[in-house]
């Protein structure tokens, strides 16, 4: 049976290196497999669940839940680059809901008042990486609640 080798990696770590049947991509246009053959391309990911099938019968995955990315094809190599990524087995459900209150209370914090103060290149960094983070723990949450 011919395979696929698939790569999951995020910029400070591979987190997937092995042999895959089929892998299922969230592109900006839709979810679309791959399989063996596949032609040439690539394609910015949306955020969601990419699910690698190991065997034919799609009874051995695996799933991570991506955040923000890419993905290419080529020569029978699939690779994910996600900005985030996890396993969505190893999701703490809980600590996700925790770490989103937590955000979600600093942004709150943030008056217009202070964002005035504040300098403006600055303020709306802070406020940028608190919306990307607070995203990336709805994302990881919709996956494990089926969203």
């Amino acid at each position: 049976m011919a395979m696929l080798l698939c790569e999951v990696v995020t910029p400070t770590q591979l987190l997937f290196h092995e042999q895959a049947y089929q892998v299922e991509i969230p592109s900006v246009d839709g979810y679309f497999g791959v399989l063996p053959g596949h032609c040439m391309t690539s394609c910015r990911m949306q955020n969601g669940t990419v699910t690698i099938y190991k065997d034919a019968d799609h009874k051995d995955k695996v799933t991570y839940v991506t955040y923000m990315g890419f993905a290419q094809v080529d020569n029978d190599k699939v690779t994910v680059l996600g900005r985030q990524a996890i396993l969505k087995d190893d999701i703490n459900v809980e600590a996700v809901r925790a770490e989103r209150e937590r955000i979600q209370a600093k942004i709150d914090q943030i008056s217009t008042e202070e964002l005035t103060e504040m300098k403006a290149k600055a303020g709306r960094v802070l406020r940028d990486t608190l919306l990307c983070d607070l995203e990336w723990c709805d994302v990881q949450l919709a996956a494990c609640e089926g969203k």
